[in-house]
């Protein structure tokens, strides 16, 4: 999920968010909302041995496609600006570097890597997003286990909201104060 979240910060999940779940067990005993595009969820791994975390890119009945690192959603494709605000108009494979991607009604960063990615398909051929599922990628996204090793996820199993990182530790320099009670979402999104 980098660079939204970093190695090392705690993360604030709301997990009243889309309903009340029964603690332990894996039901819901009522939902009053569902994850919308651009919330940062927490769901469990299919193999159950860890929670993920992962961004909302689709929501049922939209049409999405990733080519060459670029997302289109519903026939939209996103925009994509430099973190130094100037747009990049190309059609072309995005370059290494982090970048703002807005699409649909949400902004989010995206980082794209030079090292060499996950043994997964970095394209979406054109899909609909079925009933009852959610499409979700990282933010890092040549670097994440997202819809393209997972697949789908059921909205039924989302745990929760992640809202905000409390407070991040560097393993080498200690505390970040600058990411302290950062929020995931961007206010204008």
């Amino acid at each position: 999920m980098q660079p939204t979240l970093l190695s090392g910060d705690r993360v604030s999940v709301n997990k009243l968010a889309f309903g009340l779940r029964l603690p332990f067990f894996d039901h819901a005993l009522w939902s009053w909302a569902l994850p919308s595009r651009g919330d940062v969820i927490t769901f469990m791994s299919p193999d159950g041995q860890r929670m993920l975390v992962k961004r909302v890119i689709a929501v049922p009945g939209d049409e999405v496609r990733l080519k060459h690192h670029r997302l289109s959603i519903n026939g939209e494709p996103a925009h994509y600006l430099h973190l130094d605000g100037s747009d990049i108009a190309n059609d072309f494979t995005l370059p290494p570097g982090q970048y703002l991607e807005r699409s649909m009604d949400t902004i989010r960063s995206i980082q794209i890597s030079t090292v060499a990615p996950l043994p997964l398909n970095s394209h979406i051929e054109l899909t609909m997003v079925p009933a009852g599922k959610l499409l979700v990628l990282g933010d890092h996204r040549n670097q994440s286990w997202d819809f393209r090793k997972l697949g789908w996820i059921d909205q039924a199993s989302v745990i929760g909201r992640a809202e905000r990182v409390l407070w991040s530790l560097n393993a080498d320099s200690g505390l970040r104060n600058a990411r302290w009670w950062l929020p995931l979402r961007p206010a204008d999104s």
